[in-house]
């Protein structure tokens, strides 16, 4: 239970994190980026925010190193995969709102990633610090 809620607040700090960027990135800041390129860059800031809350929050016997980074990397790297997949096919395929997309990103993407990270990003990394 624990896991789970330390889970679900890095999630929504990351999560708030991508959403926040993402809609200054498109909306505020002038920069004339297309929505997968302002996701992407989102998507990294989060990133940073995902790998250190999950490996030192929720999975604290994770060792931090090369391997719990390729393997969390791998994991995040998936969920971009998925990520943008998503925002492609409702904003440029089906011309949808950016936001709309976020928030289909928002019911899928999060769900996968904590499965990943439980039974293979976070495991077999080693113990304590």
């Amino acid at each position: 239970m624990r896991e789970l809620f330390a889970f679900t607040v890095v999630g929504v700090t990351a999560t708030v994190t991508h959403v926040s960027a993402g809609l200054v990135l498109f909306y505020v800041l002038p920069l004339g980026l297309s929505a997968l390129w302002t996701n992407f860059i989102a998507f990294c800031l989060a990133y940073l925010v995902t790998y250190f809350g999950n490996a030192i929050l929720v999975f604290p016997d994770t060792r931090l190193g090369p391997a719990s980074f390729f393997r969390f990397l791998t994991v995040s790297l998936v969920s971009l995969g998925l990520n943008q997949a998503i925002v492609y096919a409702l904003v440029g395929v089906l011309a949808r709102p950016y936001w709309q997309a976020l928030m289909v990103v928002l019911m899928v993407v999060p769900p996968a990633t904590f499965l990943a990270m439980k039974y293979w990003g976070a495991r077999g990394t080693g113990s304590g610090r």
